[in-house]
């Protein structure tokens, strides 16, 4: 269920951003490397 909810949010950010952005869509897939790369860490700390 995390990586579904992942790859969701991960997708509609990106692509909000090439969007909002157009002029510079390649920020688009900044924003979604960076979301993904925080989910990751995010799952895959222990507590």
């Amino acid at each position: 269920m995390k990586a579904i909810l992942a790859f969701v949010v991960t997708l509609v950010l990106g692509i909000l951003t090439m969007a909002w952005f157009d002029t510079a869509p390649e920020l688009g897939v900044l924003v979604g490397v960076a979301v993904m790369g925080a989910f990751i860490i995010g799952f895959g700390t222990k507590k």
